[in-house]
């Protein structure tokens, strides 16, 4: 039985998908930078960040907390600089767009640590929501509409 553990992004969360590690080390290497320049329109006041692998060895979950509170289309914006997923991304915007609940998720196959004394790099808070749906279904628009955690977190 596999559990699949949806994180939805806060106000002051950015959540990126990353397909490789190479995405992973732009994605912090441009973070680095903005926190250098503070020239953007909307900049970010980075707290902490987190990385999480995922199934696939060259696959990352990528989390920032920030100190200020973000607007959903700037979360995105900013989503999509630190190389978030195409493809999630501009589903993600749509959502914003049509004023979907929680357009920002992630769907991870782990439960991320959350803080703890022995714990460097540990997730800030628990997941939102698990399913123990087969990992097909929150890839196929018409059967997601069937998971529980999708139901209970999107409507």
């Amino acid at each position: 039985m596999n559990l699949w553990h949806w994180y939805v992004a806060r106000e002051n969360e950015l959540l990126i998908d990353c397909d490789s590690r190479t995405l992973l080390q732009i994605a912090m290497k441009r973070l680095e930078d903005t926190q250098r320049i503070r020239e953007a329109e909307i900049p970010l006041e980075v707290e902490r960040t987190f990385v999480a692998p995922s199934n696939n060895p060259d696959h990352f979950h990528f989390a920032v907390l920030v100190k200020n509170k973000l607007s959903p289309i700037v979360q995105m914006t900013w989503q999509l600089f630190l190389m978030d997923d195409v493809n999630r991304s501009v589903h993600n915007l749509f959502r914003v767009v049509n004023l979907y609940k929680a357009p920002s998720l992630l769907i991870s196959p782990h439960n991320w640590l959350t803080d703890n004394r022995y714990e460097t790099n540990s997730f800030w808070r628990s997941h939102d929501a698990v399913c123990q749906c087969d990992s097909r279904v929150h890839k196929n628009k018409d059967t997601i509409l069937q998971c529980p955690a999708h139901i209970r977190l999107r409507g």
